[in-house]
């Protein structure tokens, strides 16, 4: 730059220099082996071209639910581009990106650590500095797995189970013989047990799960609960006849055929009748004496 000489002793020809910084560079003397010298007036003048800097940074949440994506971008100053910059990824080969834009704005949905490896000016052919780095967790999504239900008789409970895969606490949301759907929040104790004894019949479906990820799962699993009434059986008739006559004595059950049932006429024994397929058992009673029917 003209500011200070610097002395150079070379015995090839040509000598290559190297400069350090940018600037104008004058040969001004050269002296040879026999000490004659001469002047000379050549100029080089060495420009400094600009290197970029580029950083990776996290726009989104860094843990994030399998099938979703975590966003990032890579910022670019202090050259004016296009650029090429170089990442690494979890898993594969390293990615490069072309861009005259910054920032770069992608998505990611795989866990691990990205990283920059190099940024190229694509104008000037620099390579520049630099810096940022991002570590993804993917979280599985949750589940919700129901067993039991099946057929019961009023009375008795029919147990239905839902066992629940990810990270606790779980909100889920349920139809059973409830009016609405049914909502639980902050469901901790896994399984999730419930119990149906009243006379009904539906299918017990866990519509979604959610859980402290924030992870969601929206395919429904069920089971189908029936509880049946319990069957009742009502005498009816008999009168005071007289001999000659016949006398009958009705019993009406209600619930599902066939039934199975047993009646007594004292004095006199147990009967037993088996695979009755009406709703309706008529006994007539002839002959002189006095029976009851139960």
């Amino acid at each position: 730059n003209g500011s200070s000489n610097v002395n150079l002793a070379v015995t090839s020809n040509p000598t290559v220099v190297t400069p350090v910084n940018a600037g104008t560079f004058y040969s001004n003397l050269i002296t040879d082996a026999f000490g004659c010298t001469s002047t000379v007036s050549d100029t080089v003048e060495i420009l400094a071209l600009p290197i970029p800097s580029a950083t990776l940074t996290l726009l989104s949440n860094d843990s994030i639910c399998a099938g979703s994506f975590a966003t990032m971008q890579i910022a670019v100053s202090g050259s004016t581009g296009p650029w090429s910059i170089r990442y690494q990824r979890p898993l594969g080969p390293d990615t490069t990106v072309s861009f005259a834009v910054s920032p770069y704005v992608f998505q990611v949905n795989k866990a691990g650590i990205y990283n920059l490896v190099q940024a190229k000016d694509d104008g000037n052919g620099c390579i520049g500095t630099i810096s940022g780095t991002a570590t993804i967790v993917v979280n599985p999504q949750p589940t919700a797995i129901v067993t039991g239900g099946g057929t019961s008789c009023a009375g008795t409970s029919v147990p239905v189970t839902v066992t629940l895969t990810g990270t606790s606490p779980w909100s889920l949301i349920y139809q059973d013989n409830s009016p609405n759907n049914v909502v639980v929040s902050n469901q901790v104790a896994n399984p999730l047990v419930l119990n149906y004894s009243s006379v009904s019949n539906f299918g017990f479906n866990v519509l979604s799960v959610t859980d402290a990820h924030q992870c969601s799962n929206g395919s429904p699993s069920g089971v189908p609960v029936t509880i049946h009434p319990l069957p009742t059986a009502t005498v009816i008739g008999g009168d005071s006849l007289c001999d000659g006559t016949t006398a009958y004595v009705t019993i009406n059950f209600t619930g599902v055929q066939p039934f199975d049932f047993t009646y007594d006429s004292l004095p006199g024994k147990s009967r037993n009748v088996t695979g009755w397929l009406s709703n309706t058992f008529v006994i007539p009673i002839s002959g002189i004496g006095t029976w009851l029917y139960k």
